[in-house]
C-alpha cells in the first residue's frame, strides 16, 4: 500500500493536514504538490496473496531532506504537556503521545518522493513495545489527516494503531471518508490494512515473529521495521516514521 494504489497523479497544489487524533487537540496544515485523489470504494477486503508495490517499503529519506511542517510560514514547535487528558479505551503512557518541540525545534516533518509518503512525528518518550501482544507499539494511535481538495476537512487518513489485540504486528489503517468532519469510523471508513512491519509472509496482515525478529537495523537505540522506525532525535526525544 503506498500512494500509487489511493491517490493518482495530478501534479497540483492541494492542502495537507496532519492531527494525532484523541491525544493531540491541533491541526497542522501545508500547502504543497502531492497526488489527486482516486476515490475508492469505502472498504475493501485484505487479499490472500499480497506484495508490496514497487519501491515500496523504501529506503528512509536523509536526515537533511525531511522537510518541516509550517504554520504561518515557521515550522511547528509544539510546547511539551499539552496532551489530550482523554482516558477512553486503552491509557497509554502520555509522553508516547505527547508531540514534543520548542524554540528552533520542528515537531512533525515530511517528505515524499514519486511513489511514496513518509512523515514524522517528534515523540517525548519511545511508542516502541517489544514483548507481549500488540508489538512493535504501546497502546496508541498516531495519525495524519490529508486533505487533498483544500476544504480544510480529511479526505483520507494514514494511521498508526498500537492497539492491535494479536501476535501479529501493529497496524498501519488507511482511512477514506470526504465529509466535513475529522472524525474517522474503524469500519466503514478503513480502505486498506497492513502491519507496520515486514516480515516473511506474503499477506498484507498476520505476519509471523515479534519486535526483535522485524527490526532490521542492528542498532540497538534505532528499531527500522521498514514501513515504520523509531529512532533517537539526538536530544533526549524519539523520531516515529511512517511511509505509506
Amino acid at each position: 500500500m503506498n500512494i500509487f494504489k489511493t491517490l493518482n497523479k495530478l501534479n497540483r497544489q492541494d492542502q495537507v493536514a496532519v492531527i494525532l487524533l484523541r491525544h493531540k487537540n491541533f491541526l497542522l496544515s501545508l500547502s504543497t504538490t502531492i497526488f489527486g485523489i482516486l476515490i475508492p470504494s469505502p472498504s475493501i477486503a485484505l487479499p490472500s496473496s499480497y506484495n508490496d508495490p514497487s519501491n515500496y517499503p523504501a529506503a528512509w529519506p536523509a536526515p537533511t531532506t525531511w522537510v518541516p511542517y509550517t504554520a504561518g510560514g515557521s515550522p511547528i514547535e509544539d510546547k511539551i504537556g499539552s496532551v489530550d487528558s482523554s482516558n477512553g479505551g486503552a491509557t497509554p503512557n502520555p509522553s508516547i503521545i505527547d508531540i514534543a518541540g520548542g524554540p528552533g525545534i520542528p515537531s512533525v516533518y515530511f517528505y515524499r518522493d514519486s511513489s511514496n509518503l513518509y512523515v514524522r512525528f517528534r515523540l517525548e518518550a519511545t511508542p516502541v513495545k517489544t514483548s507481549g501482544n500488540s508489538e512493535p507499539f504501546d497502546s496508541a494511535t498516531w495519525t495524519v489527516l490529508l486533505d487533498v481538495d483544500g476544504d480544510g476537512f480529511k479526505e483520507f487518513a494514514v494511521q498508526v494503531s498500537g492497539s492491535d489485540s494479536g501476535g501479529e504486528p501493529d497496524d498501519i489503517i488507511v482511512f477514506y471518508d470526504n465529509s466535513n468532519s475529522q472524525s474517522l469510523n474503524l469500519g466503514s471508513n478503513v480502505l486498506w490494512r497492513q502491519d507496520s512491519a515486514v516480515g516473511n509472509n506474503n499477506t498484507a496482515d498476520g505476519e509471523t515473529g515479534d519486535s526483535s525478529t522485524w527490526d532490521v537495523n542492528s542498532n540497538v537505540n534505532i528499531y527500522d521495521f521498514k514501513r515504520t522506525r523509531v529512532s533517537p532525535d539526538g536530544a533526549g526525544k524519539y523520531f516515529l516514521d511512517i511511509q505509506v
